[in-house]
């Protein structure tokens, strides 16, 4: 960003994800950049227009452990599996165990989750800080210069700003704002999205039962098209009014299809150990594996009941998160 060689602004916050955010203080206000790789867009709020900073608890730090656990579980289960076949290389994997016990420690270090607004006469923002200590101690900085522009302000965690005066045009009157309506969601992406969950754990019931390489075959392509759908999704909810229901739905989403192909790749890795013969031929060893009863691999049985539970599970809960965005959307204002 070209504000980041400028020596004006210090960098207070950022928050990577399918957008990058930063949050930048300036001499008199602050800077929130976002960046979405093919667009930028920036934003400026002046300490002397601030009202409030709003935190609310969230469960980031709940949500960040169990995907840390998550992955900690598959690593040791890798290492175990290795120890059984007898294979002494495994010292990477401790490595990767010790890192994830690690990180574990840092996300439990960081504090409770958080979500945290800036509030103006005109908007409601929100910042990239996901940590309540994170968000206290950016506020505890920026109290003396929002006391500096519009006097003492209540000694409390989240700042409440006095009543700003009316914003005034260039002669004197009284200047009304109107800001803009968000944009209504299109929900055609997450109908497609929750469909295909349904889809997906029908197939896999059918994998489950009759085993064949066609069935396989078309659980990769609905696996693919759901990440496709889901970063669509993404995109389109981030920038539209969004039940909070439908919105944490999608998120679980995410979550539950990196846990799922991240355990499809543990799978084929335990594949190729208990198969060496096989393991020359990526192809041939997932077309034979393919044809295979999924209940004679205790891991592959497991990875596949995971895959229906959580498809069942966020089928229903997407599907109930549209309904709920619609009668939301429909509510009077």
């Amino acid at each position: 960003m070209a504000f980041e060689k400028n020596k004006e602004y210090k960098k207070l916050s950022q928050q990577r994800g399918w957008m990058i955010r930063k949050l930048w203080q300036g001499k008199d206000h602050l800077l929130l950049g976002e960046n979405m790789g093919y667009a930028e867009d920036y934003k400026r709020f002046y300490f002397r227009d601030i009202q409030a900073f709003i935190l609310r608890p969230s469960r980031a730090r709940e949500i960040w452990g169990l995907a840390w656990l998550m992955v900690f579980l598959a690593f040791a289960f890798l290492c175990w599996a290795l120890d059984e076949k007898k294979i002494s290389s495994n010292m990477p994997l401790l490595t990767c165990l010790g890192l994830m016990l690690l990180f574990l420690w840092v996300n439990w270090w960081l504090g409770p989750g958080a979500v945290c607004y800036l509030k103006t006469a005109v908007q409601t923002t929100s910042l990239p800080i996901s940590r309540r200590k994170k968000a206290e101690k950016i506020i505890r900085r920026l109290k003396p210069l929002l006391e500096a522009a519009q006097g003492e302000l209540p000694n409390e965690p989240a700042l409440t700003m006095p009543e700003n005066p009316p914003l005034m045009d260039d002669s004197g009157k009284p200047l009304t704002v109107r800001p803009t309506p968000p944009k209504p969601l299109s929900p055609v992406a997450h109908g497609i999205l929750f469909t295909l969950f349904f889809i997906g754990a029908m197939l896999e019931i059918s994998r489950f039962l009759m085993p064949n390489f066609f069935l396989y075959l078309l659980l990769v392509i609905n696996g693919f098209t759901e990440m496709i759908l889901l970063v669509i999704a993404l995109v389109q909810q981030a920038r539209s009014e969004v039940s909070k229901n439908l919105r944490w739905a999608v998120r679980g989403a995410l979550v539950f299809l990196i846990i799922g192909y991240t355990a499809g790749t543990i799978e084929t890795f335990i594949l190729q150990i208990e198969h060496p013969e096989r393991a020359a031929n990526q192809w041939e060893l997932l077309h034979w594996a393919a044809t295979q009863p999924v209940q004679d691999f205790t891991f592959s049985a497991l990875v596949s009941v995971f895959n229906i539970g959580g498809a069942i599970l966020f089928g229903i809960w997407g599907t109930l998160g549209l309904l709920d965005n619609r009668r939301q959307a429909a509510a009077p204002l």
